[in-house]
């Protein structure tokens, strides 16, 4: 499963690796990556899954969930 999060409010480098670093802990079987110029965060691999638990793991690293694409 591939799931792709529209993620507001990330504006650098540290950002990213912000991001990255939180749901590679959450989700350390999944391939994430980062997109800072279309800030999207993309889990490849990932498992069951709660939507909550992804909005509150952005919202912990400090950054806005505005939309998931499930692929």
């Amino acid at each position: 499963m591939k799931i792709e999060l529209l993620i507001n409010n990330m504006t650098c480098n540290h950002c990213v690796r912000r991001v990255q670093n939180a749901l590679e802990e959450a989700y350390p079987d999944t391939t994430v990556n980062v997109d800072l110029s279309k800030k999207i965060a993309t889990l490849e691999g990932v498992g069951p899954f709660e939507e909550l638990q992804l909005k509150t793991i952005i919202d912990d690293a400090g950054y806005d969930l505005v939309k998931m694409f499930v692929r």
